[in-house]
């Protein structure tokens, strides 16, 4: 079977750094869950995305957040635009 080279090379880069990136963003370190964790609070994203959040004053358990709300806008397309 004849191996197009000039095709293989570059597949191989391809399929290489897609596994190289997919495993190395699996395993999250400490800092960057904490690097998030701080990011979703400082950027607000649980006043909207975290159902009672913003009328609780955010006493709302960390593993209920983002989970959604029923408050935003549906958009013709079927994403979400609440914030």
């Amino acid at each position: 079977m004849f191996l197009n080279f000039k095709l293989l090379i570059p597949r191989f880069f391809v399929i290489t750094s897609i596994a190289i990136f997919i495993s190395s963003s699996a395993m999250a370190s400490e800092s960057d869950i904490a690097r998030g964790k701080y990011v979703v609070e400082i950027g607000g994203c649980n006043d909207c995305h975290t159902a009672g959040y913003a009328p609780s004053g955010g006493a709302i358990p960390e593993a209920q957040w983002l989970l959604g709300d029923s408050m935003g806008y549906r958009g013709g397309l079927g994403y979400d635009l609440s914030c």
